[in-house]
């Protein structure tokens, strides 16, 4: 098994108590709403697909690749690149049978993409108002710098590839019955009404939505898991959870407030039967901090590696291939060090079938996600008690099995195209697959 030691994200060399790029996924509540339940603008956990438009599917878009049996849908997110003029949409289906787990292709993802002219031309608009005002700028200036230089800011301003605050579009279980969502706010004005604008764009274009009745859809013939809104919060993480991922001990570790307690509580709990994978004890930490995420999105960001096994090596490792660009980090940089022994090196990742652009991390599933999928009465709040629980039972069995004797994975990572591509300006939803990675429950 590699050594884990030298593993290193992004947030790695940043300081203590900080804000990540990664948006926690968590479930806030039944999605009892009729309205929401058939719109796509609205992401949640379990129930079933709503399409972004008539148009279907592959008829194995939701088949299992071992049993060929349609599979359970787990999430469905909502969730447009910034300044990008398409609808998009990522389906995560897993495949529940005993005699599956284990094997590829037993947990798919699909995207679905649909160009949206209505907001094209806001986005059109808003990008003449910035050409003029950087315009406005640069005539202000005493013309002494040349024209086209590199180190100039202003493309640096307006040029986005990732998304807004609001990545999960309307899903917050909130009351809203108008369906709006969010495709991201621009990069220098920050609005919540460019999300509004993108999520009302795309409403509308649902609304001759009809689906042919008679064309199959084989997911139809499963009882769905009882579907939850999404809530979409930023990662935090304390100074105490910081200053832990440097020391070897655990008795330090966790000496802040009331959840840093109980967390040390589970560990010395879990330690006595059995030694830590150091990766795998770096997992439980980070995601103990908020044990209820089910989804950790972040699009062109850095994985969170449950253990030490061969995705890890594939992902993480220990000898770059030659001539590999390594990325360094902001962090870095600013502290002039060296470059960590085992970066992410997602090169090594298949490229995308369509376009031949390069993978991009996108989301993962967490283990958390097959326990509150089982019920309908999963809460968006929890006692004490309730946490206590849920963090020892992530920590005493690593990932969680489902009733139907299968998902035992420990983690699912989606890799998505970069290029996000598409069929260009139709006004139909194209459909492509993902790259999947399984770390299973060891």
């Amino acid at each position: 098994m590699s050594s884990s030691d030298e593993y290193t994200d992004s947030e790695d060399e940043l300081e203590s108590g900080v804000q990540t790029t990664v948006q926690l996924g968590m479930p806030d509540g039944a999605m009892d709403n009729d309205t929401h339940l058939r719109n796509p603008t609205y992401s949640r956990f379990g129930g079933q697909p709503v399409l972004l438009t008539a148009h279907q599917p592959p008829a194995d878009v939701s088949a299992c690749k071992n049993c060929s049996q349609p599979m359970e849908l787990c999430a469905q997110l909502w969730c447009p690149l910034e300044n990008s003029p398409l609808d998009r949409v990522m389906y995560m289906w897993a495949c529940s049978r005993g005699t599956c787990q284990r094997k590829p292709g037993s947990v798919r993802a699909w995207r679905a993409v649909r160009y949206n002219a209505k907001y094209a031309e806001k986005l059109e608009v808003k990008r003449k108002q910035r050409e003029e005002k950087d315009a406005a700028k640069a005539k202000a200036k005493q013309p002494k710098a040349p024209s086209g230089n590199p180190f100039s800011m202003s493309s640096a301003e307006t040029a986005s590839s990732g998304l807004g605050d609001k990545i999960f579009g309307g899903g917050f279980g909130d009351d809203d019955d108008d369906g709006e969502g969010s495709s991201g706010d621009e990069s220098d004005e920050g609005t919540a009404s460019e999300d509004e604008d993108a999520a009302a764009a795309a409403t509308a274009a649902l609304e001759d939505l009809k689906l042919d009745e008679g064309t199959p859809r084989p997911w139809l013939s499963l009882t769905p898991y009882a579907p939850l809104y999404v809530k979409s919060v930023g990662e935090y993480l304390p100074a105490s959870a910081k200053e832990s991922d440097a020391k070897d001990g655990l008795d330090d570790d966790f000496s802040g407030g009331k959840e840093d307690k109980e967390l040390k509580w589970a560990m010395e709990a879990y330690e006595q039967s059995m030694k830590l994978d150091s990766l795998f004890e770096r997992f439980i930490k980070r995601v103990s901090l908020e044990p209820q995420q089910g989804v950790r999105y972040d699009f062109g960001g850095t994985p969170l590696p449950y253990q030490a096994d061969k995705i890890y090596d594939e992902l993480f490792p220990s000898t770059p291939a030659p001539g590999t660009a390594v990325a360094v980090t902001r962090a870095e940089f600013a502290a002039n060090t060296a470059a960590p022994k085992r970066p992410y090196d997602p090169s090594r990742l298949p490229r995308c079938p369509h376009c031949d652009a390069p993978r991009t991390f996108e989301c993962q599933l967490m283990p958390s996600i097959i326990n509150f999928l089982k019920s309908s009465k999963t809460s968006a709040t929890q006692t004490e008690e309730e946490r206590k629980a849920e963090i020892e039972r992530v920590l005493t069995k690593k990932g969680v099995t489902d009733a139907r004797s299968g998902m035992e994975w420990g983690t699912c990572m989606v890799f998505s195209c970069s290029a996000d591509c598409s069929s260009g300006k139709e006004p139909i939803a194209v459909w492509r697959e993902e790259h999947v990675l399984v770390q299973w429950d060891e």
